[in-house]
């Protein structure tokens, strides 16, 4: 599931999106980056976090042989029993702070990775999933707070005959008639909080639950040319 194109073009109110906003406090915050670039019959993809999704869904959505998998999957509440019903045996399991981390390795159809990206959207699926024509590269651990964003947080190279999936996907809303270079980037200017009636005396509980109300713009940079996507959000 892309939680940015849903930010312009879907449905905000989805609790997997809350989730990803409930570190932003008010003001001007960075989002997202990639680059993608497209060179002798590849296109390879270099990607901050909150991208890393978004690759392993594009990828698994046009798999068809069984994907060489390691990783971790990090989730905020236990998932064991689905997992295994899902199909996936996880080789490891911890707990850190609030957070459930899965390590799983092996080969698993795209079908049975899909289902488990589609199951858990709010989970983080740090994953190298390498195919037949494909290699997805995460990291395996979120990046610290505070910390500059790493703009090679996970890459994918996969070919470039999935241009069309790559512009529909990833440069949404974007009229591309190729992706020789693309430099795309987020902003979000979060401008107030609304605050359901039962947290508003509970500051804590207030953050966690409090809808973020400003406005999502999206920066593709191609060919010299920069275009600016705009939406209004409460997530």
């Amino acid at each position: 599931m892309n939680y940015l194109r849903e930010l312009f073009e879907g449905d905000q109110n989805q609790e997997y999106i809350h989730q990803k906003f409930i570190k932003y406090g008010r003001g001007h915050k960075n989002g997202p980056k990639a680059v993608i670039k497209k060179k002798g019959g590849k296109i390879k993809i270099k990607a901050s976090y909150g991208f890393e999704n978004i690759l392993g869904h594009v990828v698994l959505e046009t798999s068809r042989d069984k994907i060489k998998t390691k990783g971790n999957i990090i989730s905020f509440q236990e998932i064991d029993d689905s997992l295994e019903l899902l199909g996936i045996t996880p080789e490891k399991k911890r707990k850190k702070r609030k957070t459930f981390i899965y390590r799983i390795a092996g080969e698993y159809t795209p079908q049975t990775l899909l289902r488990a990206y589609k199951e858990y959207p709010s989970c983080i699926f740090l994953l190298d999933l390498r195919g037949k024509d494909f290699k997805l590269k995460t990291k395996n651990s979120p990046p610290k707070p505070g910390k500059d964003i790493d703009e090679e947080f996970c890459s994918l190279q996969l070919p470039a005959s999935q241009e069309k999936k790559i512009i529909d996907e990833i440069c949404f809303d974007e009229q591309l008639s190729d992706i020789d270079e693309v430099r795309i980037w987020y902003e979000y200017n979060i401008k107030g909080f609304d605050i359901q009636e039962e947290y508003k005396n509970n500051p804590q509980m207030a953050r966690l639950h409090a809808k973020r109300v400003g406005v999502a713009q999206r920066f593709i940079s191609h060919k010299g040319m920069e275009n600016v996507l705009s939406a209004e959000i409460r997530v």
